[in-house]
């Protein structure tokens, strides 16, 4: 088998399933702490969950990037 003989190892996994990428699974993570502080801060409904989360993408968004310091994730 091609694979074995280059000493390739396949990693398997689910679609869709963000818990198997730890990148993917921080980001989701810290969006939705995001959106229940500010509803729970505001005081608002649920009903204004897509609001919520909006407004941490956008926040989020222009926060300086540990990644690339000196520059805001908006400007690249």
């Amino acid at each position: 088998m091609y694979v074995k003989a280059h000493g390739i190892k396949l990693d398997f996994t689910i679609l869709y399933i963000y818990q198997q990428n730890g990148v993917a699974e921080r980001s989701i993570c810290l969006f939705l702490n995001g959106a229940r502080s500010v509803l729970a801060k505001s005081g608002l409904p649920i009903k204004y969950w897509t609001d919520a989360i909006n407004t941490i993408t956008y926040v989020q968004n222009f926060i300086l990037s540990m990644r690339y310091p000196g520059s805001i994730l908006a400007e690249l």
